[in-house]
């Protein structure tokens, strides 16, 4: 038969796949062409093998097989036909295998492919230099090496296993998937073919441009660039590594959601805001905080800790930090606490800003106004402003609730090395306060006057000074009982101060101190000089503190 063409030449092969039973199976493989054919001795077994020679093509019609190759090499010891060449194997419309040697056994289905193999299934395709492939199980792997090429990505490792039935590929050491804009590094990863799906099993960072994330449990579509990770997650992007027990992410909008124990963490500013919900958008680097909220700002000395109902953090055209903090604010510093309804800070002149009931305590004093500014040098707080209804307090006596007291149209205080030192009034100024003889309480001083300057030491009255025609008066003790001790529109909210960082996630724990309207005022006679225009306000803000004027010690 050497050297004669054939075009159709049946191979019947029989083989025992159990010695401890009868069963036997049989696969048929039809030579659909072949240039050549003949038979060669086999000098160990001393068989005829057959080898096939020029567009060989055989075919297994049972189980939709398709064999091609440029020369093959049958044994007939063994029943496995070694190929060689431009080697090609069909199974149906859904497998297609190719190499340049091709070990197939006939008993098993099972090919060992090397040298450049391909492995084309469903929308993606298998490149390595060896590849094991059972036909019957549908199942492939490699051990040196190989990537995985659709639609969308590249997937590469130096071990996988390719479940054909799937579309699933176990990838383990070295994993790499490389899309547009992005790099997923991990050490085993699941992919899916049909779904775009890569399932995250082991601790995987993902690498982009704009950010960088991590997880150690989820799903990642490379096809949607939709994310959905369970365990460990964390979102890096210029601005703040983000974390939290969930995260889900589109890549294309740039939309992440955080739940349950969410960080945001700012190097740069300082700061970690901790909730239960985060959603942070990546093309203006901002982050909505809501649920259980705590906000840390780590300062020199010490750390203040804030609460709120709502966070929100964002930048201005000069991406500068902004922050928003809605309903319920509280915050505590050991030195300095305070509480309003909505607060914001700004990273551009490092001042913070409270609307709405604001209310600062700093040592003994209480400090509130319509709106209260607090500005920041170097992270240490400097001034404080306080305009419209300006209002100190300072507790001089709690057991006889006897409160020094000073109001005004508006106020400044001055602050070095976290101690309170001095207030400025401006406009409509008003004070009481208890007069001391040799620590013994002698009476009550109640004054007017537009302008006033207070020096304290030790957070306690120390002087006061009156700028422009102060009127007033003295009260003795023994006249007490006649007068009332509490200027107009006194407010004490000592019951609410937070005193330690627990009780910043406390609100309106008991109502403030307020002398009834009836007896509010030491003095009710109106003061028609008292009133300042606008330009008046703004030439006594410029002035120096502490110029010459009525003092009192």
């Amino acid at each position: 038969m050497t050297g004669i063409a054939i075009r159709k030449y049946t191979i019947f092969i029989f083989c025992c796949l159990s010695l401890s039973t009868e069963i036997v199976a049989q696969s048929f493989f039809t030579i659909r062409n072949a240039d050549s054919v003949f038979m060669v001795k086999n000098p160990v077994t001393q068989d005829h093998d057959q080898v096939f020679v020029g567009n060989v093509f055989l075919e297994e019609k049972a189980k939709e097989i398709k064999f091609f190759c440029d020369s093959a090499y049958k044994h007939s010891d063994t029943q496995i036909i070694e190929a060689y060449g431009k080697v090609q194997v069909n199974r149906g419309d859904t497998i297609d295998l190719q190499g340049e040697y091709m070990s197939f056994d006939l008993n098993t289905n099972f090919l060992k492919v090397r040298k450049n193999a391909k492995l084309e299934h469903a929308k993606a395709t298998l490149l390595t230099d060896s590849l094991d492939y059972n036909l019957d199980t549908e199942i492939g792997a490699y051990n040196y090496g190989g990537k995985l090429i659709d639609s969308t990505s590249v997937l590469s490792s130096r071990v996988g296993t390719y479940y054909a039935s799937n579309g699933d590929v176990l990838f383990k050491q070295n994993v790499v998937i490389t899309g547009e804009d992005y790099k997923i590094i991990t050490d085993s990863l699941r992919y899916n073919v049909n779904s775009n799906e890569a399932f995250i099993i082991s601790p995987t960072d993902f690498v982009s441009e704009d950010y960088q994330m991590y997880t150690e449990r989820g799903v990642y579509n490379t096809n949607t660039g939709i994310s959905n990770f369970t365990k460990a997650t964390k979102l890096i992007n210029e601005s703040y590594v983000l974390t939290g027990d969930n995260l889900n992410y589109d890549e294309k909008t740039g939309i992440g959601i955080l739940t349950k124990n969410c960080e945001l963490v700012d190097t740069v500013n300082n700061m970690v805001l901790k909730s239960d919900y985060m959603k942070s958008v990546r093309q203006d680097s901002s982050v909505l905080a809501v649920d259980s909220i705590e906000l840390q700002y780590i300062m020199e000395k010490d750390t203040l800790f804030a609460h709120s109902d709502t966070i929100f953090v964002h930048k201005d055209t000069l991406h500068r930090q902004i922050m928003e903090v809605y309903r319920k604010v509280k915050f505590f510093k050991p030195d300095f606490q305070g509480k309003c309804d909505s607060l914001s800070f700004t990273e551009a002149d490092s001042t913070m800003r409270m609307y709405y009931d604001p209310t600062i305590w700093s040592g003994t004093n209480q400090l509130t106004a319509d709106t209260i500014t607090a500005e920041f040098v170097n992270e240490k707080l400097k001034h404080v402003n306080l305009l419209q209804n300006a209002f100190t307090i300072a507790s001089e006596d709690s057991t006889q609730n006897f409160y020094n007291q000073m109001k005004g149209r508006e106020m400044k205080a001055f602050i070095d090395n976290d101690t309170l030192h001095t207030i400025e009034v401006y406009g409509n100024g008003e004070s009481l306060y208890f007069v001391k003889d040799d620590g013994k309480l002698t009476g009550v001083n109640h004054i007017r006057s537009s302008d006033i300057t207070i020096r304290l030491n030790d957070q306690k009255l120390s002087t006061i000074i009156f700028r422009t025609k102060p009127t007033g008066t003295m009260h003795p003790v023994s006249n007490f009982d006649k007068i009332a001790l509490l200027l107009n529109g006194f407010r004490w909210d000592e019951a609410n101060r937070p005193r330690r960082r627990e009780d910043i996630f406390e609100w309106n724990l008991a109502p403030p101190v307020e002398e009834p309207a009836q007896k509010r005022g030491v003095i009710t006679e109106d003061n028609p000089e008292e009133e300042k225009n606008d330009e008046d306000l703004k030439n006594a803000k410029q002035r120096k503190p502490l110029e010459n004027g009525g003092e009192f010690r």
